[in-house]
């Protein structure tokens, strides 16, 4: 049972963890927040629906200008769904294995352990199975906050990566959508990266991420961008 209010949004992990208010005040994600997430109106860290349509601007205008306007686009991750699906980011059960976990990263795991002792969950009967948005953060695991993953599957992309690498073998990194900068639209200290890849090939075309050289479909909670 939720900890929140009657209309508190309803979001599961993987193992069947019910979210819990604590959860969302540990990482300074307010109810409203979460009900833009779970309606699909936008993702986590974006303050309201201007500021995400406003991101959407810039990257339609950034695909245009680099020739990608038919693009799939979508997000994953935890903006777009609050608890990872990753099964390499459980959530620490206890501070030896947050500490554990920040060192594994490099960091401070005596630090981590400190933090696992001033959060809810020090003392906590029940605790998250897996990550989720910021968690890692503010735990110490993780020296940046949560990201997004923007996955971008186009033709036009895949041609350009088999122009500039023909045996199929990307060396390094691939760059693009250079007009994109939609900082000013995200959340403070989140930067843009941007890389493209070779993944699988269908019917001979190779496309850009995912299986089969297609995008797999969205989890229930990580919407298509809709470009």
């Amino acid at each position: 049972m939720s900890d929140g209010p009657p209309d508190f949004p309803l979001l599961v992990d993987d193992a069947g963890y019910l979210l819990q208010a604590r959860d969302a005040g540990f990482v300074g994600v307010s109810v409203d927040s979460l009900r833009a997430l779970t309606s699909r109106a936008y993702p986590l860290g974006f303050s309201s629906m201007e500021d995400w349509q406003s991101c959407l601007d810039e990257l339609r205008e950034a695909l245009r200008s680099d020739g990608l306007e038919g693009a799939d686009v979508r997000i994953k991750g935890t903006a777009a769904t609050f608890f990872s699906h990753s099964p390499g980011k459980p959530f620490p059960q206890s501070g030896a294995e947050c500490g554990a976990q920040a060192a594994a990263n490099g960091l401070d795991g005596t630090a981590a352990e400190g933090r696992w002792s001033g959060s809810p969950y020090a003392d906590a009967q029940v605790i998250p199975h897996r990550a989720f948005w910021d968690s890692r953060h503010q735990l110490g695991i993780d020296s940046e906050g949560s990201d997004y993953d923007i996955q971008i599957s186009s033709d036009a992309l895949a041609e350009a990566l088999r122009a500039r690498y023909p045996d199929g073998t990307v060396r390094g990194r691939f760059y693009c959508f250079g007009a994109w900068r939609p900082l000013h639209a995200c959340r403070v200290g989140t930067d843009v990266r941007r890389a493209g890849r070779l993944v699988g090939t269908l019917a001979g075309q190779t496309g850009t991420k995912g299986e089969s050289g297609r995008l797999p479909r969205c989890r229930a909670g990580e919407p298509d961008l809709s470009l």
